[in-house]
C-alpha cells in the first residue's frame, strides 16, 4: 500500500484485507474496483465499482462518483483505492482523481503516481478514457455529444442486438439549431445530437483531434461534412424494433434517412459510423436559430 499524497492511498487486495494495516494508517473509506466487493467492515465506508481489467471496460462513467466519494471521505480520514494488484484499475481511478483535483494532464498524473508506486500502469483502454476525461474537464464538456457517443458505442458493444439501449443515453435539450423535416417542419434532432465530422474522418472518441472538432462552436467548424447528418439517436428512433432500415419522419412518415444498430454505415465522404443513424440532407433542413 502506497501513499499517493495527502490522505489518499493506493494498493492491492491484500492491503484492503489487512485490518491492522488499515487501522494503523487511519483508513476510514475504501474504493474497491474489482469483480467482487470486499467483506463488510462496519467501521469503514465503501464504494464498490465492478470492473474487469480489460481495455473494453468502462471506467469513464465512474470517475465523477469516485472523485466525490474521495473528497467527502478525506474530511474524516484516509482513503484507500484498490483493485486486485493495485496496478491498472485502481491506478486509473487515482489518476482521474489527480487530474480533476489538481487540474493536471493524464501524463502528469501518471508520473506523479508512478513516483510513489512504480508498478502502476492502466491498460490501453483506461489510458484512452483518462485522456478523453482530461480534455472534457479542460473544455468543461462532461455533458456533451462526445460523452453521449462514447456511451452509445459502449452500450452497442454490450448489447449488439438490442434496440433499447438508447434509454440509457440522455436526450439533448433544445439548442440553438435543429434538423427539421423538409416536408412537415417537425424537429427531428437538435444541434447537440449531431456528430459533426470532417470529410473522411471517423468519429472516434479516442481521437482527441476529432473530439476537439466535434465540441467546437459552429463558427469554428468550417470543415464540417454536410453530405449526411449522423446523429445520436433521439428517443423517437427507438420505437422501431428492427436492427436496421429506413428512417421516417415520426410526424408525416416521409423518408428521411437510414439507420443500423449493429452494422457500420458510411457517409458519402467515406467516414464510418457504428452504430449509425443519419438523415439525408435533401430530406431535412438545418435551421440555425440566432
Amino acid at each position: 500500500m502506497d501513499l499517493v499524497g495527502g490522505k489518499l492511498w493506493i494498493g492491492g487486495l491484500s492491503s484492503a484485507l489487512d485490518d491492522k494495516l488499515l487501522h494503523d494508517q487511519g483508513i476510514v473509506a475504501i474504493v474497491t474496483v474489482d469483480i467482487k466487493p470486499l467483506p463488510p467492515n462496519g467501521n469503514l465506508d465503501y464504494l464498490f465499482i465492478q470492473a474487469h481489467d480489460v481495455s473494453e471496460q468502462d471506467l469513464l462513467g465512474c470517475f465523477g462518483s469516485v472523485y466525490e466519494f474521495i473528497e467527502k471521505a478525506v474530511k474524516w480520514g484516509d482513503v484507500l483505492v484498490h483493485c486486485f494488484h493495485g496496478v491498472s484499475r485502481s491506478a486509473a481511478l487515482v489518476i482521474s482523481y489527480l487530474q480533476k483535483k489538481y487540474n493536471i494532464s493524464t501524463d502528469e498524473a501518471l508520473e506523479r503516481l508512478q513516483a510513489v508506486r512504480p508498478s502502476v500502469m492502466p491498460n490501453e483502454g483506461f489510458m484512452a478514457q483518462l485522456r478523453l476525461y482530461g480534455l472534457l474537464l479542460q473544455l468543461d464538456k462532461m455533458d456533451s455529444t462526445v460523452v453521449r457517443w462514447y456511451n452509445l458505442q459502449r452500450a452497442a458493444k454490450i448489447h449488439p442486438h438490442s434496440t433499447s439501449f438508447t434509454k440509457a443515453i440522455p436526450s439533448s435539450e433544445a439548442g440553438s439549431s435543429a434538423l427539421k423535416c423538409r416536408t412537415c417542419r417537425h424537429v427531428l434532432a437538435h444541434n447537440e445530437d449531431i456528430l459533426f465530422h470532417k470529410p473522411g474522418e471517423d468519429p472516434d472518441w479516442k481521437n482527441l483531434s476529432w473530439v476537439r472538432f466535434a465540441l467546437n462552436s459552429d463558427d469554428c467548424r468550417t470543415e464540417t461534412c454536410r453530405q449526411a447528418f449522423f446523429v445520436i439517436p433521439p428517443t423517437w428512433i427507438t420505437a422501431n424494433n428492427a436492427p436496421q432500415g429506413k428512417l421516417n419522419c415520426p410526424k408525416c412518415r416521409s423518408k428521411i434517412g437510414a439507420f443500423s444498430w449493429n452494422q457500420s454505415l458510411k457517409c458519402p465522404c467515406a467516414a464510418s459510423f457504428q452504430p449509425a443513424f443519419y438523415f439525408t440532407p435533401s430530406r431535412v433542413d438545418f435551421i440555425v436559430n440566432k
